[in-house]
């Protein structure tokens, strides 16, 4: 009799543990995607604002920013003037990073100044863009440069 009550008490306490792990999965995976679903529409919204407030007054620099080459680009006056406005737009904001592209991928301003020029035509999140869809990941850098400091070792939402 005492080897069944052992033998049955192992047992539910070996199920009881294993549950236990599997409901904690569960619930971390939901609270990340909870928390990103969250996130990306706080990103979008400031991405929109920015838009609104930038879009009249760039939307020619941008249009012909890729028929200028990096080296230029960085020096146009229009360069320092969409800096100055964006980081003035992201004061208190918790903004790592700002990215301008036009339609092809061309990286027209960048608030880490070197990716300016670059081409991310071939970008999954890029494509899902100019569809019209929303795309963020979660994504850890250990090192990220940003106009104000450099970050280390954090997670991340690109969107």
């Amino acid at each position: 009799m005492f080897h069944l009550t052992r033998n049955y008490s192992i047992a539910s306490l070996i199920g009881i543990v294993l549950v236990a792990i599997a409901l904690g999965f569960f619930y971390r995976t939901l609270a990340v995607r909870s928390l990103i679903e969250h996130e990306t529409l706080a990103n979008v919204s400031i991405a929109q604002s920015l838009s609104n407030s930038l879009w009249p007054i760039y939307a020619g620099f941008v249009a012909r920013a890729s028929s200028i080459s990096p080296k230029e680009l960085t020096r146009q006056p229009e360069m320092t003037d969409l800096h100055k406005d964006v980081l003035q737009r992201i004061r208190d904001l918790r903004v790592v990073k700002v990215k301008i592209y036009d339609v092809n991928g061309f990286t027209v301003y960048s608030t880490s100044s070197e990716q300016i020029g670059e081409i991310k035509e071939n970008n999954f999140a890029l494509q899902k863009a100019r569809g019209g869809e929303v795309a963020s990941d979660l994504v850890f850098r250990d090192h990220l440069s940003t106009s104000e400091q450099v970050i280390t070792n954090r997670n991340l939402l690109s969107t």
